[in-house]
């Protein structure tokens, strides 16, 4: 699903600031917000202290007390930046202490993509660095011996690329919004198409192969609005069937979802197609990498494709993207082979046509954020 926001994506201006300086962020807003949260966890800085104009009583001794850390002025409006650095300089601190530039951000047209912020590995501390990489480890992809790619759905938002092996049965959809472009295609194949959705009052489009709930999905206490796997599987008597095709987008709520079913529900789906959410919330992945490591015990990663909704910084050079598309197919049902390839696909499309395909490269290299 869309998220439309690009513009909200601010990078902490790094290459301005010598490592283990002492930082003052002068801004609680949404900018403030994400230059604090890249400073933490990327351990880059020695002292952070995080100030807005209200928190700040008397100007004078703020300076005197601060006047060895860099005074980052983190505000969208250019008026605001220069009244903030006037105030600064007026009250005695050293200008070329006061970064006071423009934000850094993705600034993204329909013909034309900036990438401005480019980190290296080394910005992050030993842990998040690890935990990088192992998230890269999990989402290699292998191809599966004597099948193709097909794409399933719009050719833009609301269709995904699987493994064309599909003998038709039972799908789940979990996560609708208005597009049923992806289920009416699975209908095509022969399935009947489990819908569920609880932000909805009903899908756009009616299916002698639709079957819809107004219910949403959850990895945790159920509520008559969100459901377990398990409750829609024994509703719909489907607890001892395989062979199923599981289809999901529930804005983080898969990770949840993933991390309560059970291996052997896992097993009953022969593919799994989801988006996954919150890959730039540095503090979850670690437990994010333990969830993809449990998939990873049943099913294959097969292919990889970043959503160009949602936001997207640069490591080393590559993407590293809070919204991605994983297609997993079962270990079990397929042999597989290594391939060095090139994404994304012919087979996939920008998520939004108005902006061009976020180029993955090749994804498998073992040293692809780094060493």
């Amino acid at each position: 699903m869309k998220e439309f926001n690009y513009a909200l994506c601010h990078m902490f201006p790094f290459s301005s600031i010598p490592k283990n300086a002492s930082v003052v962020i002068w801004g609680t807003g949404n900018v403030g917000s994400q230059y604090y949260a890249e400073l933490v966890a990327a351990n880059y800085t020695g002292d952070i202290k995080w100030v807005d104009s209200n928190s700040v009583a008397d100007l004078n001794k703020f300076v005197e007390h601060n006047k060895n850390s860099y005074i980052v002025v983190a505000m969208l409006s250019e008026g605001d930046r220069f009244d903030v650095a006037n105030k600064l300089i007026a009250a005695g601190m050293d200008s070329t202490y006061i970064i006071s530039d423009c934000p850094n951000g993705m600034v993204l047209t329909p013909t034309n993509v900036t990438r401005v912020v480019d980190l290296s590995l080394n910005y992050f501390n030993d842990d998040l660095r690890k935990n990088i990489q192992r998230f890269h480890e999990l989402l290699s992809i292998m191809n599966v011996n004597d099948c193709g790619f097909i794409r399933i759905g719009d050719v833009n938002d609301g269709g995904y690329v699987m493994v064309d092996d599909l003998p038709g049965g039972v799908a789940y959809s979990i996560g609708i919004c208005n597009d049923v472009s992806w289920d009416l295609a699975m209908s095509k194949y022969g399935y009947d198409i489990y819908m569920y959705d609880h932000t909805i009052e009903d899908i756009p489009e009616r299916n002698e192969k639709f079957h819809f709930t107004k219910q949403g999905i959850t990895g945790y206490e159920e509520t008559e609005r969100l459901k377990r796997l398990a409750t829609f599987l024994k509703i719909n008597h489907h607890e001892k069937m395989n062979n199923m095709i599981l289809k999901m987008d529930v804005e983080g709520a898969e990770w949840g979802v993933f991390e309560s079913m059970p291996e052997k529900m896992l097993s009953q789906f022969a593919q799994i197609v989801v988006e996954f959410h919150g890959m730039l919330k540095f503090d979850k992945l670690l437990r994010y990498n333990s969830i993809l490591e449990k998939i990873n015990s049943t099913h294959q990663v097969v292919h990889y494709h970043i959503n160009n909704c949602g936001k997207v910084l640069y490591i080393n050079g590559q993407p590293y993207a809070n919204t991605i598309e994983v297609t997993f197919v079962r270990k079990q049902s397929y042999s597989f082979e290594e391939v060095d390839i090139n994404l994304p696909r012919n087979e996939d499309a920008p998520n939004w046509k108005e902006f061009p395909e976020i180029e993955i490269g090749l994804w498998n290299r073992k040293d692809y954020y780094g060493a």
